[in-house]
């Protein structure tokens, strides 16, 4: 069976990290095995060189925009067997240096059919270029057309024309200032004509003869012109729909800065791109304003007709030549603006009709224009081309792991950390934006899956909790708030237990003992026995000797029981089996127990038992008993009434109740 090692690399509003996530399916639909690296975690060059060191098969190398050629890539280099695959998301000459990096076995997709050309004519050293269009991804829930709360919306940043012309004409003099200006004013007036056509006409115009090189080279330069026109057009198609009364919800950045007489049409929403897809799925019209791809496609059209939602764009060559306007989109033109408000309105006057549209348009993307079509479309082209793949096949390809030693298992704990941190910030901005939903939820749940899954391979110890699988299996609107608690605890869980990573001692003794039980699938208690007898062993052998009578005395208690605890002095024994006289409350309003400490109500999670509870309220009046190594305070050190009290970290809120009375101010 084929490999597919997927490259992840950074992309405004993670855009292709999510293509990529989309891309892994076609190629596992396809029979493909498949492995993704994220070339954005610590750890990405210890996974390059286990992969490279491990004799994996890895029959084709697959990034967006080249990112493995910015510079001299290891991973490529070392990887002769392995063909290079690429999917350039802009004109080439934004990626100039690395193309020129790639050799013949390379195989370049581009979003725009004049790319296919441009790379022929510039550069010679790429044997094989195809024109794929781009493609979309799927909201989480389809929404029914006429539930739909927002009427228009655009997804996109924002800058003001006339800072772009700025920006455009800054430090420039002379000739070069007149002959950018008059490509500046020649795209804006012929908005048909692609960078490339403006640049020839312009040369043209100059009476100016340059090699190929040299256009290449002046592209290059040159090429924030494209940047330019897209920010103008942008302008100009929001600005007339506000000033014609339209309502537009837009995402992205810059918005602020927009000026209108009408300003208030246009509503600024907030969220991570997460939240600007789900708002795309409860849109009834989705506004695209082509990039410069006069003859390509744009993942806003197709995002918007997987959602069920009624794309609205400009057309190019290839739109023009593949749809029909009015069947399975709406295409208007730049050069006629001023009849673009008359549609919109049209459309959200009509609502039969736009549902028809938006209907049509969600099969026509359903059956043709997701990435997992795009895949068997490279797929095809690949077989053609170097005949190295079959396609066809109904077995479908697994997820691999990659065989790692543990020597990074530090680095890998923070990616793992930083995974859950993100997956934690995009449940916080769809709480901000809307009510959460249960498709929400088990995409945020199968994505800590995927993470755990490859987490696992490298730390087979931990294991996710099986009750909260089962329940998220089967999780139901009813039970939503319970899931929304069940994740985050699994969140803050795996997070914690990557804190143990932090001391490499103990993580490489761990790996030890694992290899000796080869074999044996450990479960957490297992770690943890193994863990208490190594720390133990420790512990006595570097304190016995101690002249310190309190260490004494703690080294012979682990001595005598086996084992260790937090609190190992005498003092710890009265709590043992303690708590029968701990009183838990039951807060039906928020559905949480909770204690009185120091007449006050001290809550605890949802999902708690009352048994969790009067252990956790035990263990709180042990840390602080008065001969707790723990304990804050004492005959030297005490609160005073009207102290200023800053309380770092705060745990279960416990010291904080006790002491607030007395605080002229608290700070947590």
């Amino acid at each position: 069976m084929v490999t597919v090692l997927l490259i992840k690399g950074q992309s405004q509003y993670d855009a292709m990290r999510y293509y990529i996530d989309e891309v892994q399916i076609g190629f596992r639909l396809a029979g493909c095995n498949t492995i993704v690296l994220d070339a954005m975690e610590k750890s990405y060059p210890f996974q390059c060189e286990e992969i490279i060191n491990s004799g994996m098969r890895i029959d084709f190398i697959f990034d967006y925009n080249a990112i493995n050629m910015g510079v001299k890539d290891e991973l490529v280099a070392k990887l002769r067997n392995a063909y290079y695959v690429t999917y350039l998301c802009d004109h080439p000459v934004a990626h100039d240096g690395r193309l020129k990096n790639i050799d013949e076995r390379a195989i370049v997709f581009v979003c725009d059919a004049l790319y296919e050309e441009y790379i022929h004519q510039y550069y010679s050293n790429i044997k094989y270029v195809k024109y794929i269009p781009l493609s979309g991804s799927y909201s989480a829930k389809l929404i029914p057309f006429h539930d739909r709360s927002i009427d228009v919306i655009f997804t996109g940043s924002y800058m003001k024309p006339e800072d772009v012309s700025k920006n455009v004409l800054l430090g420039q003099d002379g000739v070069l200032k007149k002959f950018i200006g008059f490509m500046a004013k020649d795209i804006i007036q012929n908005p048909k004509q692609s960078i490339d056509m403006c640049l020839r006409h312009a040369i043209d115009c100059f009476g100016i003869e340059v090699s190929k090189e040299e256009f290449n080279q002046l592209a290059k330069e040159l090429f924030f012109i494209d940047r330019y026109a897209r920010d103008y057009y942008r302008d100009q198609v929001i600005r007339v729909l506000v000033e014609n009364d339209i309502q537009v919800h837009v995402f992205g950045n810059g918005w602020e800065t927009f000026e209108s007489p009408k300003r208030s049409n246009l509503i600024i929403e907030k969220g991570n791109s997460y939240v600007a897809r789900k708002a795309v799925a409860n849109a009834k019209i989705s506004l695209n304003i082509m990039p410069w791809f006069k003859a390509g496609f744009q993942e806003r059209i197709a995002s918007a007709m997987l959602s069920g939602t009624v794309a609205v764009t400009d057309g190019s060559t290839y739109i023009d030549e593949n749809f029909e306007d009015g069947k399975e989109l709406v295409i208007y033109s730049l050069e006629n603006l001023e009849e673009l408000p008359g549609r919109i309105k049209t459309l959200l006057d009509n609502e039969e009709m736009a549902g028809q549209i938006a209907a049509a348009g969600k099969e026509r993307a359903d059956r043709e224009l997701t990435w997992q079509h795009r895949v068997f479309e490279m797929l095809d082209y690949i077989q053609e081309s170097i005949g190295r793949i079959q396609t066809g096949s109904e077995e479908i390809g697994t997820v691999l792991q990659i065989p790692y030693q543990r020597k990074q298992s530090r680095l890998m704990g923070m990616d793992a950390i930083k995974g859950i941190e993100e997956l934690l910030e995009i449940l916080e901005n769809i709480r901000k934006f809307d009510v959460i939903d249960v498709c929400d939820l088990e995409y945020l749940y199968q994505r800590f899956l995927s993470l755990f899954l490859k987490i696992k391979a490298n730390f087979p110890e931990l294991a996710i909790n099986r009750f909260v699988y089962d329940f998220m299996m089967g999780l139901n609107e009813d039970a939503l708030s319970d899931g929304i608690d069940f994740f985050v605890m699994e969140c803050m869980k795996f997070q914690s237990n990557f804190l143990r990573v932090e001391n490499k001692e103990l993580s490489e003794e761990n790996e030890n003992l694992r290899k000796v039980n080869e074999g044996i699938r450990l479960e957490w208690e297992n770690i943890s026995r193994h863990e208490n007898e190594i720390v133990i062993k420790k512990i006595i052998q570097n304190y016995s000797g101690s002249k310190d009578s309190e260490i004494l005395e703690i080294v012979s208690r682990i001595k005598e029981r086996g084992w260790i605890t937090t609190y190992n002095q005498k003092f710890a024994d009265k709590y043992a089996g303690a708590g029968k006289d701990i009183i838990v409350y039951y807060d039906e309003k928020c559905n949480m127990h909770f204690v009185d400490w120091y007449g006050k109500r001290m809550y605890y999670p949802k999902g708690y038992s009352k048994e969790n509870v009067v252990a956790h309220v035990n263990f709180a009046r042990m840390e602080q008993d008065c001969e707790s190594p723990h304990c804050y305070l004492g005959k030297d050190f005490d609160i005073n009434d009207g102290d200023i009290i800053m309380d770092a970290g705060v745990a279960e809120g416990n010291f904080a109740l006790g002491a607030v009375e007395k605080a002229k101010k608290y700070i947590l």
